[in-house]
């Protein structure tokens, strides 16, 4: 029976042996080759065994580890000279501290789960807008208060729009056609002021760690190694789909508007005119957000566009001030679509800015990562939404906001107590038809 040639024969030719090489039984390095053996694949697993245990060895060499052999046990308590495994233990090792050692003692926040994660010291009371029977002191209170709805965060924005609408807005007569001069201008200025803003809350609560572990929800900060984010690394990942995709969508959309007023295609109100309607406008533009964002936010939850497209926000559960507007091109097209209002509603073109930067800027703060902003000493203001923060750890609850209390209303609530987990999990069990052992 002719030889089967080996690997390193030449086609059609005589089968040689490379120089130095001896015929043998057994495989090994240098043979071009070789015998089959009856104990060949007996003697592979001899050898692998073999390498991966001078492997294990040169791993347990170094300082700090702890040996890992077959049938061992991690000792139940770990003595003083070994720190403890994992990337606390690394970073005590290379003298890092741990974040259990910042200035603000966790103690100092506010009871965590065993997770560490925060939690509030009760339930949240609720907004009383659509509180049956009527409320109307606290919905008094509740919009003009401080902090409310109206002091500090929808008048700071609407700041923010106000001076871009006086100082930092093409012409309207100059949008009249497209042109890459004023569009450019757009971009620009959105540009810098998404990185203006999100850069504000990054820097003051994730560099300086201005305030350590006070209010954070997680003990944990971005990572700075995991493959499920571009090159690694969280924080870049979230500023790249922020800038590359989410300030192009807003200023495609910012463009088409502006184009549209110049060549007065939309309905349109002066604010000297009709200055009551002009200022309710801007005060109601929030609120149509918070109604969009549920429905929207409900629909890229539907299978085939979370797989194409919201899955990449949901990579954030440890969220960061640069997490919110880190979405796919498609979910910022649904997203951003709630400037689109403005064709059917009379609005002057400083309520489309107003609507366009709400969107574009509020989401670093609620997904800051910490309930509180302290300011200074007791003093402190609300930063990001635990209401949120719940539905970026258990995906399908809280898709809306407690301002319209749609979760309430279509059974997806969930305040963060022992109960409204429980029943979270149980209708979890009932959908995916999770059976218990």
């Amino acid at each position: 029976m002719p030889r089967r040639p080996g690997p390193g024969a030449q086609k059609g030719g005589p089968l040689r042996r490379a120089s130095g090489a001896k015929r043998s039984t057994f495989p090994g390095r240098g043979h071009r080759r070789c015998r089959r053996h009856p104990d060949q694949a007996l003697y592979a697993r001899r050898i692998g065994a073999a390498a991966g245990r001078r492997r294990l060895r040169g791993r347990n060499s170094r300082p700090g580890r702890i040996p890992l052999v077959r049938g061992a046990r991690r000792p139940a308590a770990r003595s003083a000279e070994v720190p403890p495994l994992g990337l606390a233990g690394r970073r005590q090792q290379i003298g890092v501290p741990t974040m259990v050692d910042t200035p603000m003692a966790l103690s100092d926040t506010g009871p965590r789960d065993a997770r560490g994660q925060w939690q509030p010291a009760g339930p949240r009371p609720e907004p009383p807008l659509f509180a049956w029977p009527p409320r109307p002191l606290a919905v008094f209170k509740w919009l003009f208060g401080f902090p409310g709805y109206l002091w500090p965060w929808t008048s700071l924005y609407v700041l923010i729009a106000l001076g871009t609408w006086l100082y930092l807005q093409p012409e309207i007569a100059r949008c009249a056609t497209f042109a890459f001069d004023w569009i450019a201008q757009l971009y620009g200025r959105n540009l810098a002021l998404l990185i203006l803003i999100v850069s504000a809350w990054h820097l003051h609560l994730y560099v300086r760690k201005a305030q350590g572990l006070q209010y954070k929800y997680s003990v944990e900060w971005l990572s700075t190694s995991n493959r499920k984010f571009l090159w690694g690394n969280q924080l870049w990942d979230n500023v790249f789909w922020n800038c590359a995709s989410g300030v192009s969508v807003w200023t495609a959309y910012e463009t088409l508007m502006m184009w549209a007023y110049a060549n007065e295609m939309l309905p349109y109100v002066d604010w000297r005119e009709d200055p009551v309607y002009f200022v309710a406008l801007l005060a109601a533009i929030p609120l149509w957000r918070l109604f969009h964002f549920y429905w929207t936010h409900r629909l890229t939850h539907w299978k085939p566009l979370y797989k194409a497209a919201h899955y990449l926000h949901h990579k954030n559960i440890n969220v960061g001030p640069w997490s919110g507007l880190a979405m796919h091109p498609i979910e910022h097209l649904i997203y951003f679509s709630c400037i689109l209002i403005h064709w059917v509603v009379p609005s002057h073109p400083l309520h489309v800015l107003f609507n366009a930067q709400h969107a574009a800027l509020t989401p670093a703060q609620g997904h800051a990562g910490f309930d509180q902003l302290v300011v200074k000493d007791d003093a402190k203001l609300p930063a990001a939404s635990y209401f949120h923060q719940l539905h970026h750890r258990y995906f399908e609850c809280n898709y809306g906001e407690t301002d319209i209390p749609f979760d309430l209303w279509f059974g997806t609530y969930h305040d963060g107590s022992p109960a409204s987990h429980a029943a979270m999990r149980d209708k979890r069990r009932a959908i995916h038809q999770i059976q218990e052992d």
